[in-house]
């Protein structure tokens, strides 16, 4: 079977800044892994180089065996990505955000998409922009889930839940993440990934 991730002494610069240096992973199936450092220690850049929002500068990576400089629809499909930072502003409902995300997977779950959004009371009709900060972030996990992607990278995801919501999210990973890789980015936020197997502390890669 297929390694999910893989990188191999991968590098990302920003200008004459190193933010990845020699950065060498193996990342399993069916595991949690938190990804854990200092502000600026690359926490979001190597994220977003998994997800393939960011071009490497050097090094390789593959994604189920794939090299991730392949252009393909499908392993676009197998990787969702979630940020804390969400586009407050979006000018758009709810339901309209999430048919956007609907034509671009083959393998939608609708029933799982309202489902959460009945759990979290999220009015479909209702306006993105409106919604609060934690509720914005519970319909970001839902789009992402409903995708059903064998990767799902998660950016700081509790930090704008109260309470209740980050108890949700931890059964919501709980359930979903079974035979699935799941990378937890977190600025030692206990409770976003105190439940994670493994670890990866940025720090290690910067010497």
């Amino acid at each position: 079977m297929a390694i999910p991730v893989e990188l191999r002494d991968v590098e990302k610069h920003f200008g004459t800044e190193c933010a990845l240096k020699n950065i060498s992973l193996t990342l399993e199936e069916g595991r949690f892994y938190a990804l854990l450092g200092n502000n600026g220690a690359g926490k979001s850049t190597l994220m977003k180089v998994i997800a393939r929002y960011e071009p490497m500068d050097n090094g390789y990576g593959f994604i189920f065996g794939q090299p991730m400089d392949d252009d393909q629809k499908a392993m676009g499909e197998q990787v969702a990505y979630v940020s804390e930072i969400v586009e407050y502003a979006l000018p758009a409902a709810v339901q309209d955000f999430a048919s956007c995300f609907r034509s671009l997977s083959n393998h939608w779950d609708e029933s799982l998409l309202r489902s959460i959004f009945n759990e979290c009371e999220i009015d479909p009709r209702k306006q993105f922009k409106e919604l609060s900060r934690g509720q914005k972030i519970q319909v970001a996990f839902a789009l992402a889930i409903s995708r059903r992607p064998k990767i799902l990278l998660l950016d700081e995801p509790a930090s704008n839940l109260d309470k209740n919501s980050v108890q949700w999210y931890r059964n919501l990973m709980s359930e979903f993440s079974k035979k699935r890789l799941t990378i937890i980015c977190s600025n030692h936020q206990e409770k976003e990934y105190d439940f994670c197997g493994g670890k990866i502390i940025m720090e290690d890669y910067k010497n």
